[in-house]
């Protein structure tokens, strides 16, 4: 488990993220939050290239969240926020009837410089201890 304050980097997995879309109902169009990133579950350049946009359970649209970005390999992130769902997780088994389950940690991470300041183009990550949204070439930093 990582906890607020932690440092880490990703040689690799971070260099493809999606952004967030959202529905804008005043303008009617597509809004891309360029600066709150979910890591790629794939290492590759077509996933997020045409995403579904839904609103008030209606798809409203498609959109591209591709945010590929070389400068973000070993990039430096810190945890600002650690959510816990101790029913997020687990696994069950039909035939002997019995499942497990573990707590799923969603994680909240700000980009920052060597110096510990926030980086310039500030960009923030959610990602997951655990499924699609984990980062599997965490690595952990001491500054």
């Amino acid at each position: 488990m990582l906890n607020i304050g932690n440092t880490f980097c990703s040689p690799n997995a971070l260099v493809r993220c999606l952004n967030a879309a959202v529905y804008n109902p005043e303008t009617g169009e597509i809004d891309i939050d360029q600066y709150n990133l979910l890591p790629q579950s794939v290492n590759s350049d077509f996933i997020g290239r045409r995403d579904s946009v839904w609103h008030d359970g209606k798809k409203v649209g498609y959109a591209d969240l591709r945010n590929i970005d070389p400068e973000r390999a070993n990039s430096i992130w810190r945890i600002t926020a650690v959510d816990a769902d101790a029913s997020g997780c687990g696994d069950s088994h039909n035939i002997s009837g019995k499942s497990t389950t573990w707590t799923k940690f969603t994680y909240h991470a700000q980009r920052i410089l060597k110096s510990g300041q926030p980086h310039p183009n500030k960009e923030n990550l959610i990602f997951s201890s655990s499924g699609f949204l984990s980062i599997p070439d965490l690595t952990l930093l001491s500054l």
